[in-house]
């Protein structure tokens, strides 16, 4: 038997390691990387530099060939492979909160070149969601700004002190996130046929550790599948910002950012059960190379604003209990053999008619031939001849050339029979269908789950949670007691409503609604002034629930309401805090009443619905019991509705419950 050689792969597997990635660049392109180990490597970058480390192989799944690499600065876990220590193999990643800032001076760190950096997946900076048909807009890093890079290195400023899992899965770190950017950009008020409106769902994103199983790359793609226990969902979406969701009733919903294509190799079947609004901003093309058959047990309406063009190769067939053709101008008919056949009668009447006919004119009637006019006029260019077995002239008779009369001759002759028109290849008219009238309920809105996170206010230390800021005290002071807390909890008495909206006056046309100074005191009020530096001025803050997007400033003011961009760090006054509410108001919310509302309300009313809009959103109003009471005039139900708008996280909230029931109070007063 041979002698055993020492130090092979495998031959000691009891050692494990800890270290830090510090390379992924695997020249042989096997998904290795770069370690420096704990107590095996020294931090110094003089003794032992990145391209001396040995690369760890990583153990990969069974279920197929597949490449996934840990990112620079990752925490990795392992196990020795020799004795010697030079074959490490990676077994995973240990999760943590990364606290240590990246730095370039020594190991274990993110120590890539700026030129790798450059060239390394990103998130992208902004999206533009362009509505006039050409997509959206990516704005990415600015390679060319060594700050930039430095800023993106590993741990950055939106993985530092952050879980290293993904933030996704837990309703955190959503600020530069596809899910973000969609609750910002919702397709809202799109019109179809007949007037039809509909909207882009609000996400139903709304997870809760450790039930959604996440993933977000580098570059910012998102793949969930969230068993949260009643929000239940698969969410894949892209980096610009095209998403695929299954919602947790089953419901789909998908936007593509940029151009859609689907290419179908065989037979495609399409079965709608309820209604289908299809919307083209721009044209349509359809071309059909085999027949077309269309059938509609229905009424069929086509509503052109331009021409409307048939041209048709074969015979052109049309049958119907009645055709009526209007034209505001003239109607042509034009066609080799032109017949009109009645069968009961046949009446042409107008200002003026004229018949020509380039070779014989035929007149024939099974029964009396009557002209009658001021003047009648014949003219023959020939022999003019008149029989019967009678022939009555009554008036004044001028005869030119007369040759004779009574003679019997010459015999008039060239009346020919007309013949009838018939229209064939027309199938009878097929039977009424009965469709489906049952109206389908919107999505909910997901209300987001508890969130645990807390903020510190900079400026007083105090926590704050939703709607508890700072607003200026007595003579615009501030101190630490105008710390908002939301209204205690006011029961409400909705029962013996009585409101009678003949005793009240009702707004003009809905072209000339605005808010005013009650609705805007009233929306100022229940917001708050925040948050504030002095007296008179105040500064962005990030929104509460997700800890970053969208930021907000002023009197709830968001980038998505303004139409403008709202930074970090930016201070305005309360005079442009207030033009800022006013340009939301009536830019933004007053024209969703305006559309959606069809019948006739008051100003308390308006004031009312835009202070209830600011706070809950149009998406929300659009679906609410709100909406639908208030265009069936049931008023009180209408007012009552506004009470189950109180909740924030699952939970009610005072304020909100307090806010609402002022509204209700205006509505209905």
């Amino acid at each position: 038997m041979g002698q055993i050689n020492k130090y092979f792969a495998g031959e000691d597997v009891s050692g494990f390691w800890i270290g830090v990635v510090e390379g992924r660049q695997d020249p042989l392109e096997l998904g290795r990387v770069q370690v420096r180990i704990y107590g095996v490597h020294n931090p110094s970058l003089s003794e032992v530099p990145t391209a001396d480390l040995p690369w760890a192989q990583i153990i990969q799944g069974m279920n197929g060939k597949q490449l996934s690499t840990p990112k620079e600065s990752d925490l990795a876990f392992g196990i020795w492979l020799d004795g010697s220590k030079q074959l490490p193999l990676m077994l995973g990643i240990i999760p943590g909160i990364e606290t240590n800032a990246p730095s370039t001076g020594s190991g274990f760190h993110d120590l890539r070149s700026q030129t790798t950096i450059a060239l390394a997946p990103k998130v992208p900076v902004a999206r533009t969601y362009n509505t006039d048909g050409s997509g959206i807009t990516i704005t990415e890093a600015n390679t060319a700004d060594p700050a930039v890079l430095e800023s993106l290195r590993h741990p950055n400023a939106d993985e530092l002190n952050q879980s290293s899992i993904s933030g996704v899965g837990s309703y955190q770190n959503l600020a530069n996130t596809v899910i973000n950017a969609r609750k910002n950009n919702l397709d809202n008020g799109v019109i179809s046929a007949n007037g039809v409106q509909w909207s882009e769902p609000y996400p139903a994103y709304n997870p809760e550790y450790p039930y959604d199983i996440a993933t977000v790359t580098e570059s910012g793609h998102v793949i969930e599948y969230d068993d949260t226990p009643g929000h239940e969902r698969i969410h894949i979406a892209h980096r610009t910002g095209s998403f695929v969701e299954w919602y947790p009733s089953g419901t789909v919903v998908e936007k593509i950012t940029k151009s859609n294509y689907k290419i179908v190799m065989a037979d495609d079947y399409v079965h709608v059960m309820g209604k289908v609004a299809v919307t083209v901003d721009g044209d349509a093309y359809i071309r059909i190379k085999g027949d077309t058959i269309l059938e509609t047990g229905g009424k069929l309406s086509a509503n052109v604003a331009g021409d409307m063009n048939f041209s048709v190769g074969g015979n052109f067939n049309v049958q119907a209990q009645n055709i009526n053709l209007s034209a505001l101008e003239s109607a042509t008919l034009i066609g080799d053999q032109v017949y009109a056949t009645g069968q009961t009668s046949a009446d042409i009447t107008s200002g003026k008619t004229t018949i020509g006919s380039d070779g014989d004119l035929n007149l024939s009637a099974g029964g009396n031939l009557n002209a009658q006019g001021t003047t009648l006029n014949l003219l023959a260019s020939g022999l003019a001849a008149m029989m019967g077995a009678s022939v009555g002239i009554s008036g004044s008779v001028q005869i030119d050339g007369l040759t004779s009369v009574n003679e019997g001759a010459p015999t008039a002759s060239g009346a020919d029979t007309a013949t009838a028109g018939q229209a064939t290849g027309i199938p009878n008219g097929m039977a009424a269908l009965k469709k489906n009238d049952v109206t389908v309920a919107p999505e909910d809105v997901p209300i987001p789950l508890d969130i645990n996170k807390v903020q510190l206010d900079p400026i007083t230390g105090s926590a704050y949670i939703q709607r508890l800021f700072l607003v200026p005290g007595p003579n615009n002071t501030v101190a630490n007691n105008n710390l908002l807390t939301p209204d205690a909890n006011a029961s409400t008495n909705t029962a013996n409503c009585q409101f009678d909206m003949s005793t009240k006056t009702v707004l003009g046309p809905a072209a000339t609604w605005s808010i005013s100074d009650n609705g805007l005191a009233l929306i100022e009020a229940a917001e708050g002034f925040a948050k504030v530096t002095s007296p008179n001025m105040v500064t962005a803050y990030p929104d509460p629930a997700t800890g970053g997007e969208p930021l907000t400033i002023g009197y709830g003011t968001t980038a998505a309401a303004l139409g403008s961009p709202i930074t970090s760090g930016m201070t305005i006054s309360r005079a442009i805090a207030l033009d800022y509410l006013g340009t939301c108001v009536e830019n933004v919310f007053l024209p969703v009443l305006q559309r959606s509302i069809t019948v006739p309300i008051t100003q308390n009313m308006l004031d009312s619905l835009l202070s209830l809009l600011y706070n809950i959103g149009s998406n929300n109003f659009l679906k609410s019991s709100i909406l639908k009471n208030i265009n069936e005039q049931n008023w009180c139900a209408a007012g009552n509705a506004f009470l189950l708008w109180n909740k924030a996280g699952g939970n009610v909230l005072p304020g909100l419950t307090t806010r609402r029931a002022k509204e209700r109070a205006l509505f209905l007063t």
